[in-house]
């Protein structure tokens, strides 16, 4: 009885396995260069689109759309062409790779300028903490004789008091 199951099995896998036709190329394919444009550009969407979506919309970018505007295709071309190049694995992940070269190399640029305006902006408040300081050591200035009032608020009646420092702290 087990040999007539397992052989019935066999039968019944010779049988299910069919050819499977591969993918044609489509009607209007898009080249290989393109198909990377197409998918930097939707990684970039997709990310934007989780970042801040009213920012779009205020730019007048509508993320649905915006792939098949700019490349001027509609949904069924872009919708065939990834799946002829889906098909080739070898391919698309070659493709895949050149994308994701794309994305980290605009993120570098993009942390090293966030990196130089970071280290001017620090330059620039060390700069102005300088000059503050030395306006307030020079003794024979007109404009500083008094010594500035800091405001400081009482927290439970909610009024602002003025006190005057003393000139033993700044020195």
């Amino acid at each position: 009885m087990r040999g007539l199951y397992a052989l019935f099995l066999g039968l019944l896998c010779l049988i299910s396995c069919q050819d499977i036709p591969p993918v044609e190329k489509p009607g209007n394919f898009i080249d290989e260069n393109t198909m990377e444009s197409i998918l930097y550009e939707s990684v970039l969407i997709s990310s934007a689109r989780g970042y801040n979506v009213a920012q779009l919309k205020l730019l007048g970018i509508q993320p649905e759309t915006y792939i098949y505007d700019k490349f001027d295709i509609d949904s069924l071309t872009y919708a065939q062409n990834l799946a002829y190049y889906t098909a080739d694995v070898d391919l698309y992940k070659g493709i895949n790779a050149k994308v994701l070269a794309r994305v980290q190399a605009e993120l570098k640029v993009n942390d090293s300028i966030e990196t130089v305006q970071k280290k001017e902006q620090d330059s620039l408040r060390t700069l102005k903490a300088k000059e503050v300081k030395a306006k307030f050591k020079q003794k024979d200035s007109t404009k500083f004789k008094e010594i500035p009032r800091r405001l400081v608020t009482d927290t439970f009646s909610r009024k602002i008091i003025q006190v005057k420092e003393d000139s033993s702290e700044l020195d």
